[in-house]
């Protein structure tokens, strides 16, 4: 799973340790791992497209191609939606 710039906002590590600590094979641990972060991810982007306006969607999905890691797309949200983005996205 890689790096991507609401990581910090999502407390998914500590789901994961429960998972660790649930019977099975590492094999179905590591697919459930998968499906929560894939959960997430599109929970993630859906708030984030519902609260900005669609004009910039394109431009910001663009940009989140280009570099999912950039801390700098809070800054881009916070600036088109005129919200505290950071509170928005806090799971």
């Amino acid at each position: 799973m890689s790096k991507i710039f609401y990581d910090h906002l999502i407390l998914i590590e500590e789901l994961f340790e429960e998972i660790d600590q649930v019977e099975g094979t590492e094999m179905d641990k590591a697919e459930l791992k998968k499906i929560l972060d894939d959960i997430v991810h599109h929970r993630i982007l859906s708030k984030i497209l519902e609260l900005l306006p669609e004009v910039h969607h394109v431009d910001f999905l663009e940009r989140f191609h280009a570099a999912p890691f950039a801390l700098d797309h809070l800054e881009y949200l916070e600036e088109k939606t005129d919200r505290d983005i950071t509170s928005e996205l806090v799971l």
